[in-house]
């Protein structure tokens, strides 16, 4: 998360796309106290506006209120990789 709110802040394009355990950041399930979850809620003001979840992660009625959370195929994920000037897989 900090390298891609830096990266934001400096104006580069983040794109942050969550599969396997990393999509309970984007949904209500997490604790709302852990520092990872709240930290990613700051993310629209280091102009990363939305975030992505392969589909089939989860319903679309558990993501979290406070992101614009959409779900991108297995194909647009590797459409967006292979845009991307830099990736970086956690």
């Amino acid at each position: 998360m900090d390298l891609a709110l830096a990266a934001g802040a400096f104006g580069q394009r983040v794109t942050l796309v969550f599969a396997g355990g990393g999509v309970d950041l984007v949904t209500h399930t997490t604790d709302a106290e852990d520092p990872l979850y709240r930290l990613l809620g700051s993310a629209p003001f280091y102009d990363i506006d939305s975030v992505y979840v392969l589909d089939g992660a989860t319903s679309q009625g558990a993501f979290r209120d406070d992101l614009h959370v959409t779900a991108m195929s297995h194909k647009e994920w590797l459409a967006a990789a292979g845009e991307a000037h830099v990736v970086i897989n956690y």
